[in-house]
């Protein structure tokens, strides 16, 4: 059973660690829910204007954000999770969805505020790959950074990786990584350009 969950987390985080600048929908979950969630909604006879509007984070209207952040696609609930033009009301509600990779999208919303990376931090809203979602958000502030790593370093393997995916990763953690063996979060805070604070020298 506990080489069953290994398997998991590192396959979800292999998917998250798959986030590509442009397409933030990359970073987890299915593979290219822009493309999935754009299939199911043809098919479903969606105006094509509206469609495109969706798949790219535009700006729908409130009667399209409540209906299809109901919708019973996954693909498309991702999608609205990762607009930052969906309300508030409407996060909340993805933020409790069943399915992890949506609530991941609510992570990673350009627009999310402290009270909702509150509710995400907490138990039973989400689980590791959740956190490992938020914590590759740059618009989450540096303190909140701060405070998740402080407490949380030690819990979770793959942790640092997903700090180092944040461009905006805060120096205290740089530097705990560029002292740590993680290879690969090393490799992408160079990616970032992110580096070590200089050493200090002796007055």
């Amino acid at each position: 059973m506990k080489i069953k969950n290994c398997t998991i987390t590192f396959l979800l985080l292999t998917l998250i660690l798959g986030l590509t600048t442009s397409c933030a929908v990359d970073m987890f979950g299915p593979a290219r829910p822009d493309i999935r969630g754009r299939r199911y909604l043809e098919s479903k006879k969606v105006p094509p204007q509206l469609v495109t509007a969706i798949v790219k984070y535009e700006d729908i209207g409130l009667a399209n954000f409540e209906k299809y952040s109901k919708c019973e696609d996954s693909h498309v609930r991702l999608l609205i999770a990762q607009n930052p033009y969906t309300l508030k009301k409407f996060l909340n509600e993805l933020a409790m969805d069943k399915l992890s990779y949506v609530r991941q999208g609510v992570a990673l919303n350009k627009s999310i505020d402290e009270e909702m990376i509150k509710k995400l931090e907490k138990e039973g809203y989400g689980d590791s790959t959740v956190i490992f979602a938020l914590v590759g958000n740059p618009s989450v502030p540096k303190e909140k950074l701060l405070a998740i790593f402080k407490s949380n370093k030690k819990k979770y393997r793959y942790l640092l990786t997903c700090f180092a995916r944040n461009p905006k990763c805060p120096q205290e953690i740089v530097d705990y990584i560029y002292k740590s063996n993680d290879s690969q979060a090393k490799w992408l805070l160079k990616r970032n350009h992110l580096k070590p604070s200089e050493p200090k020298t002796a007055k």
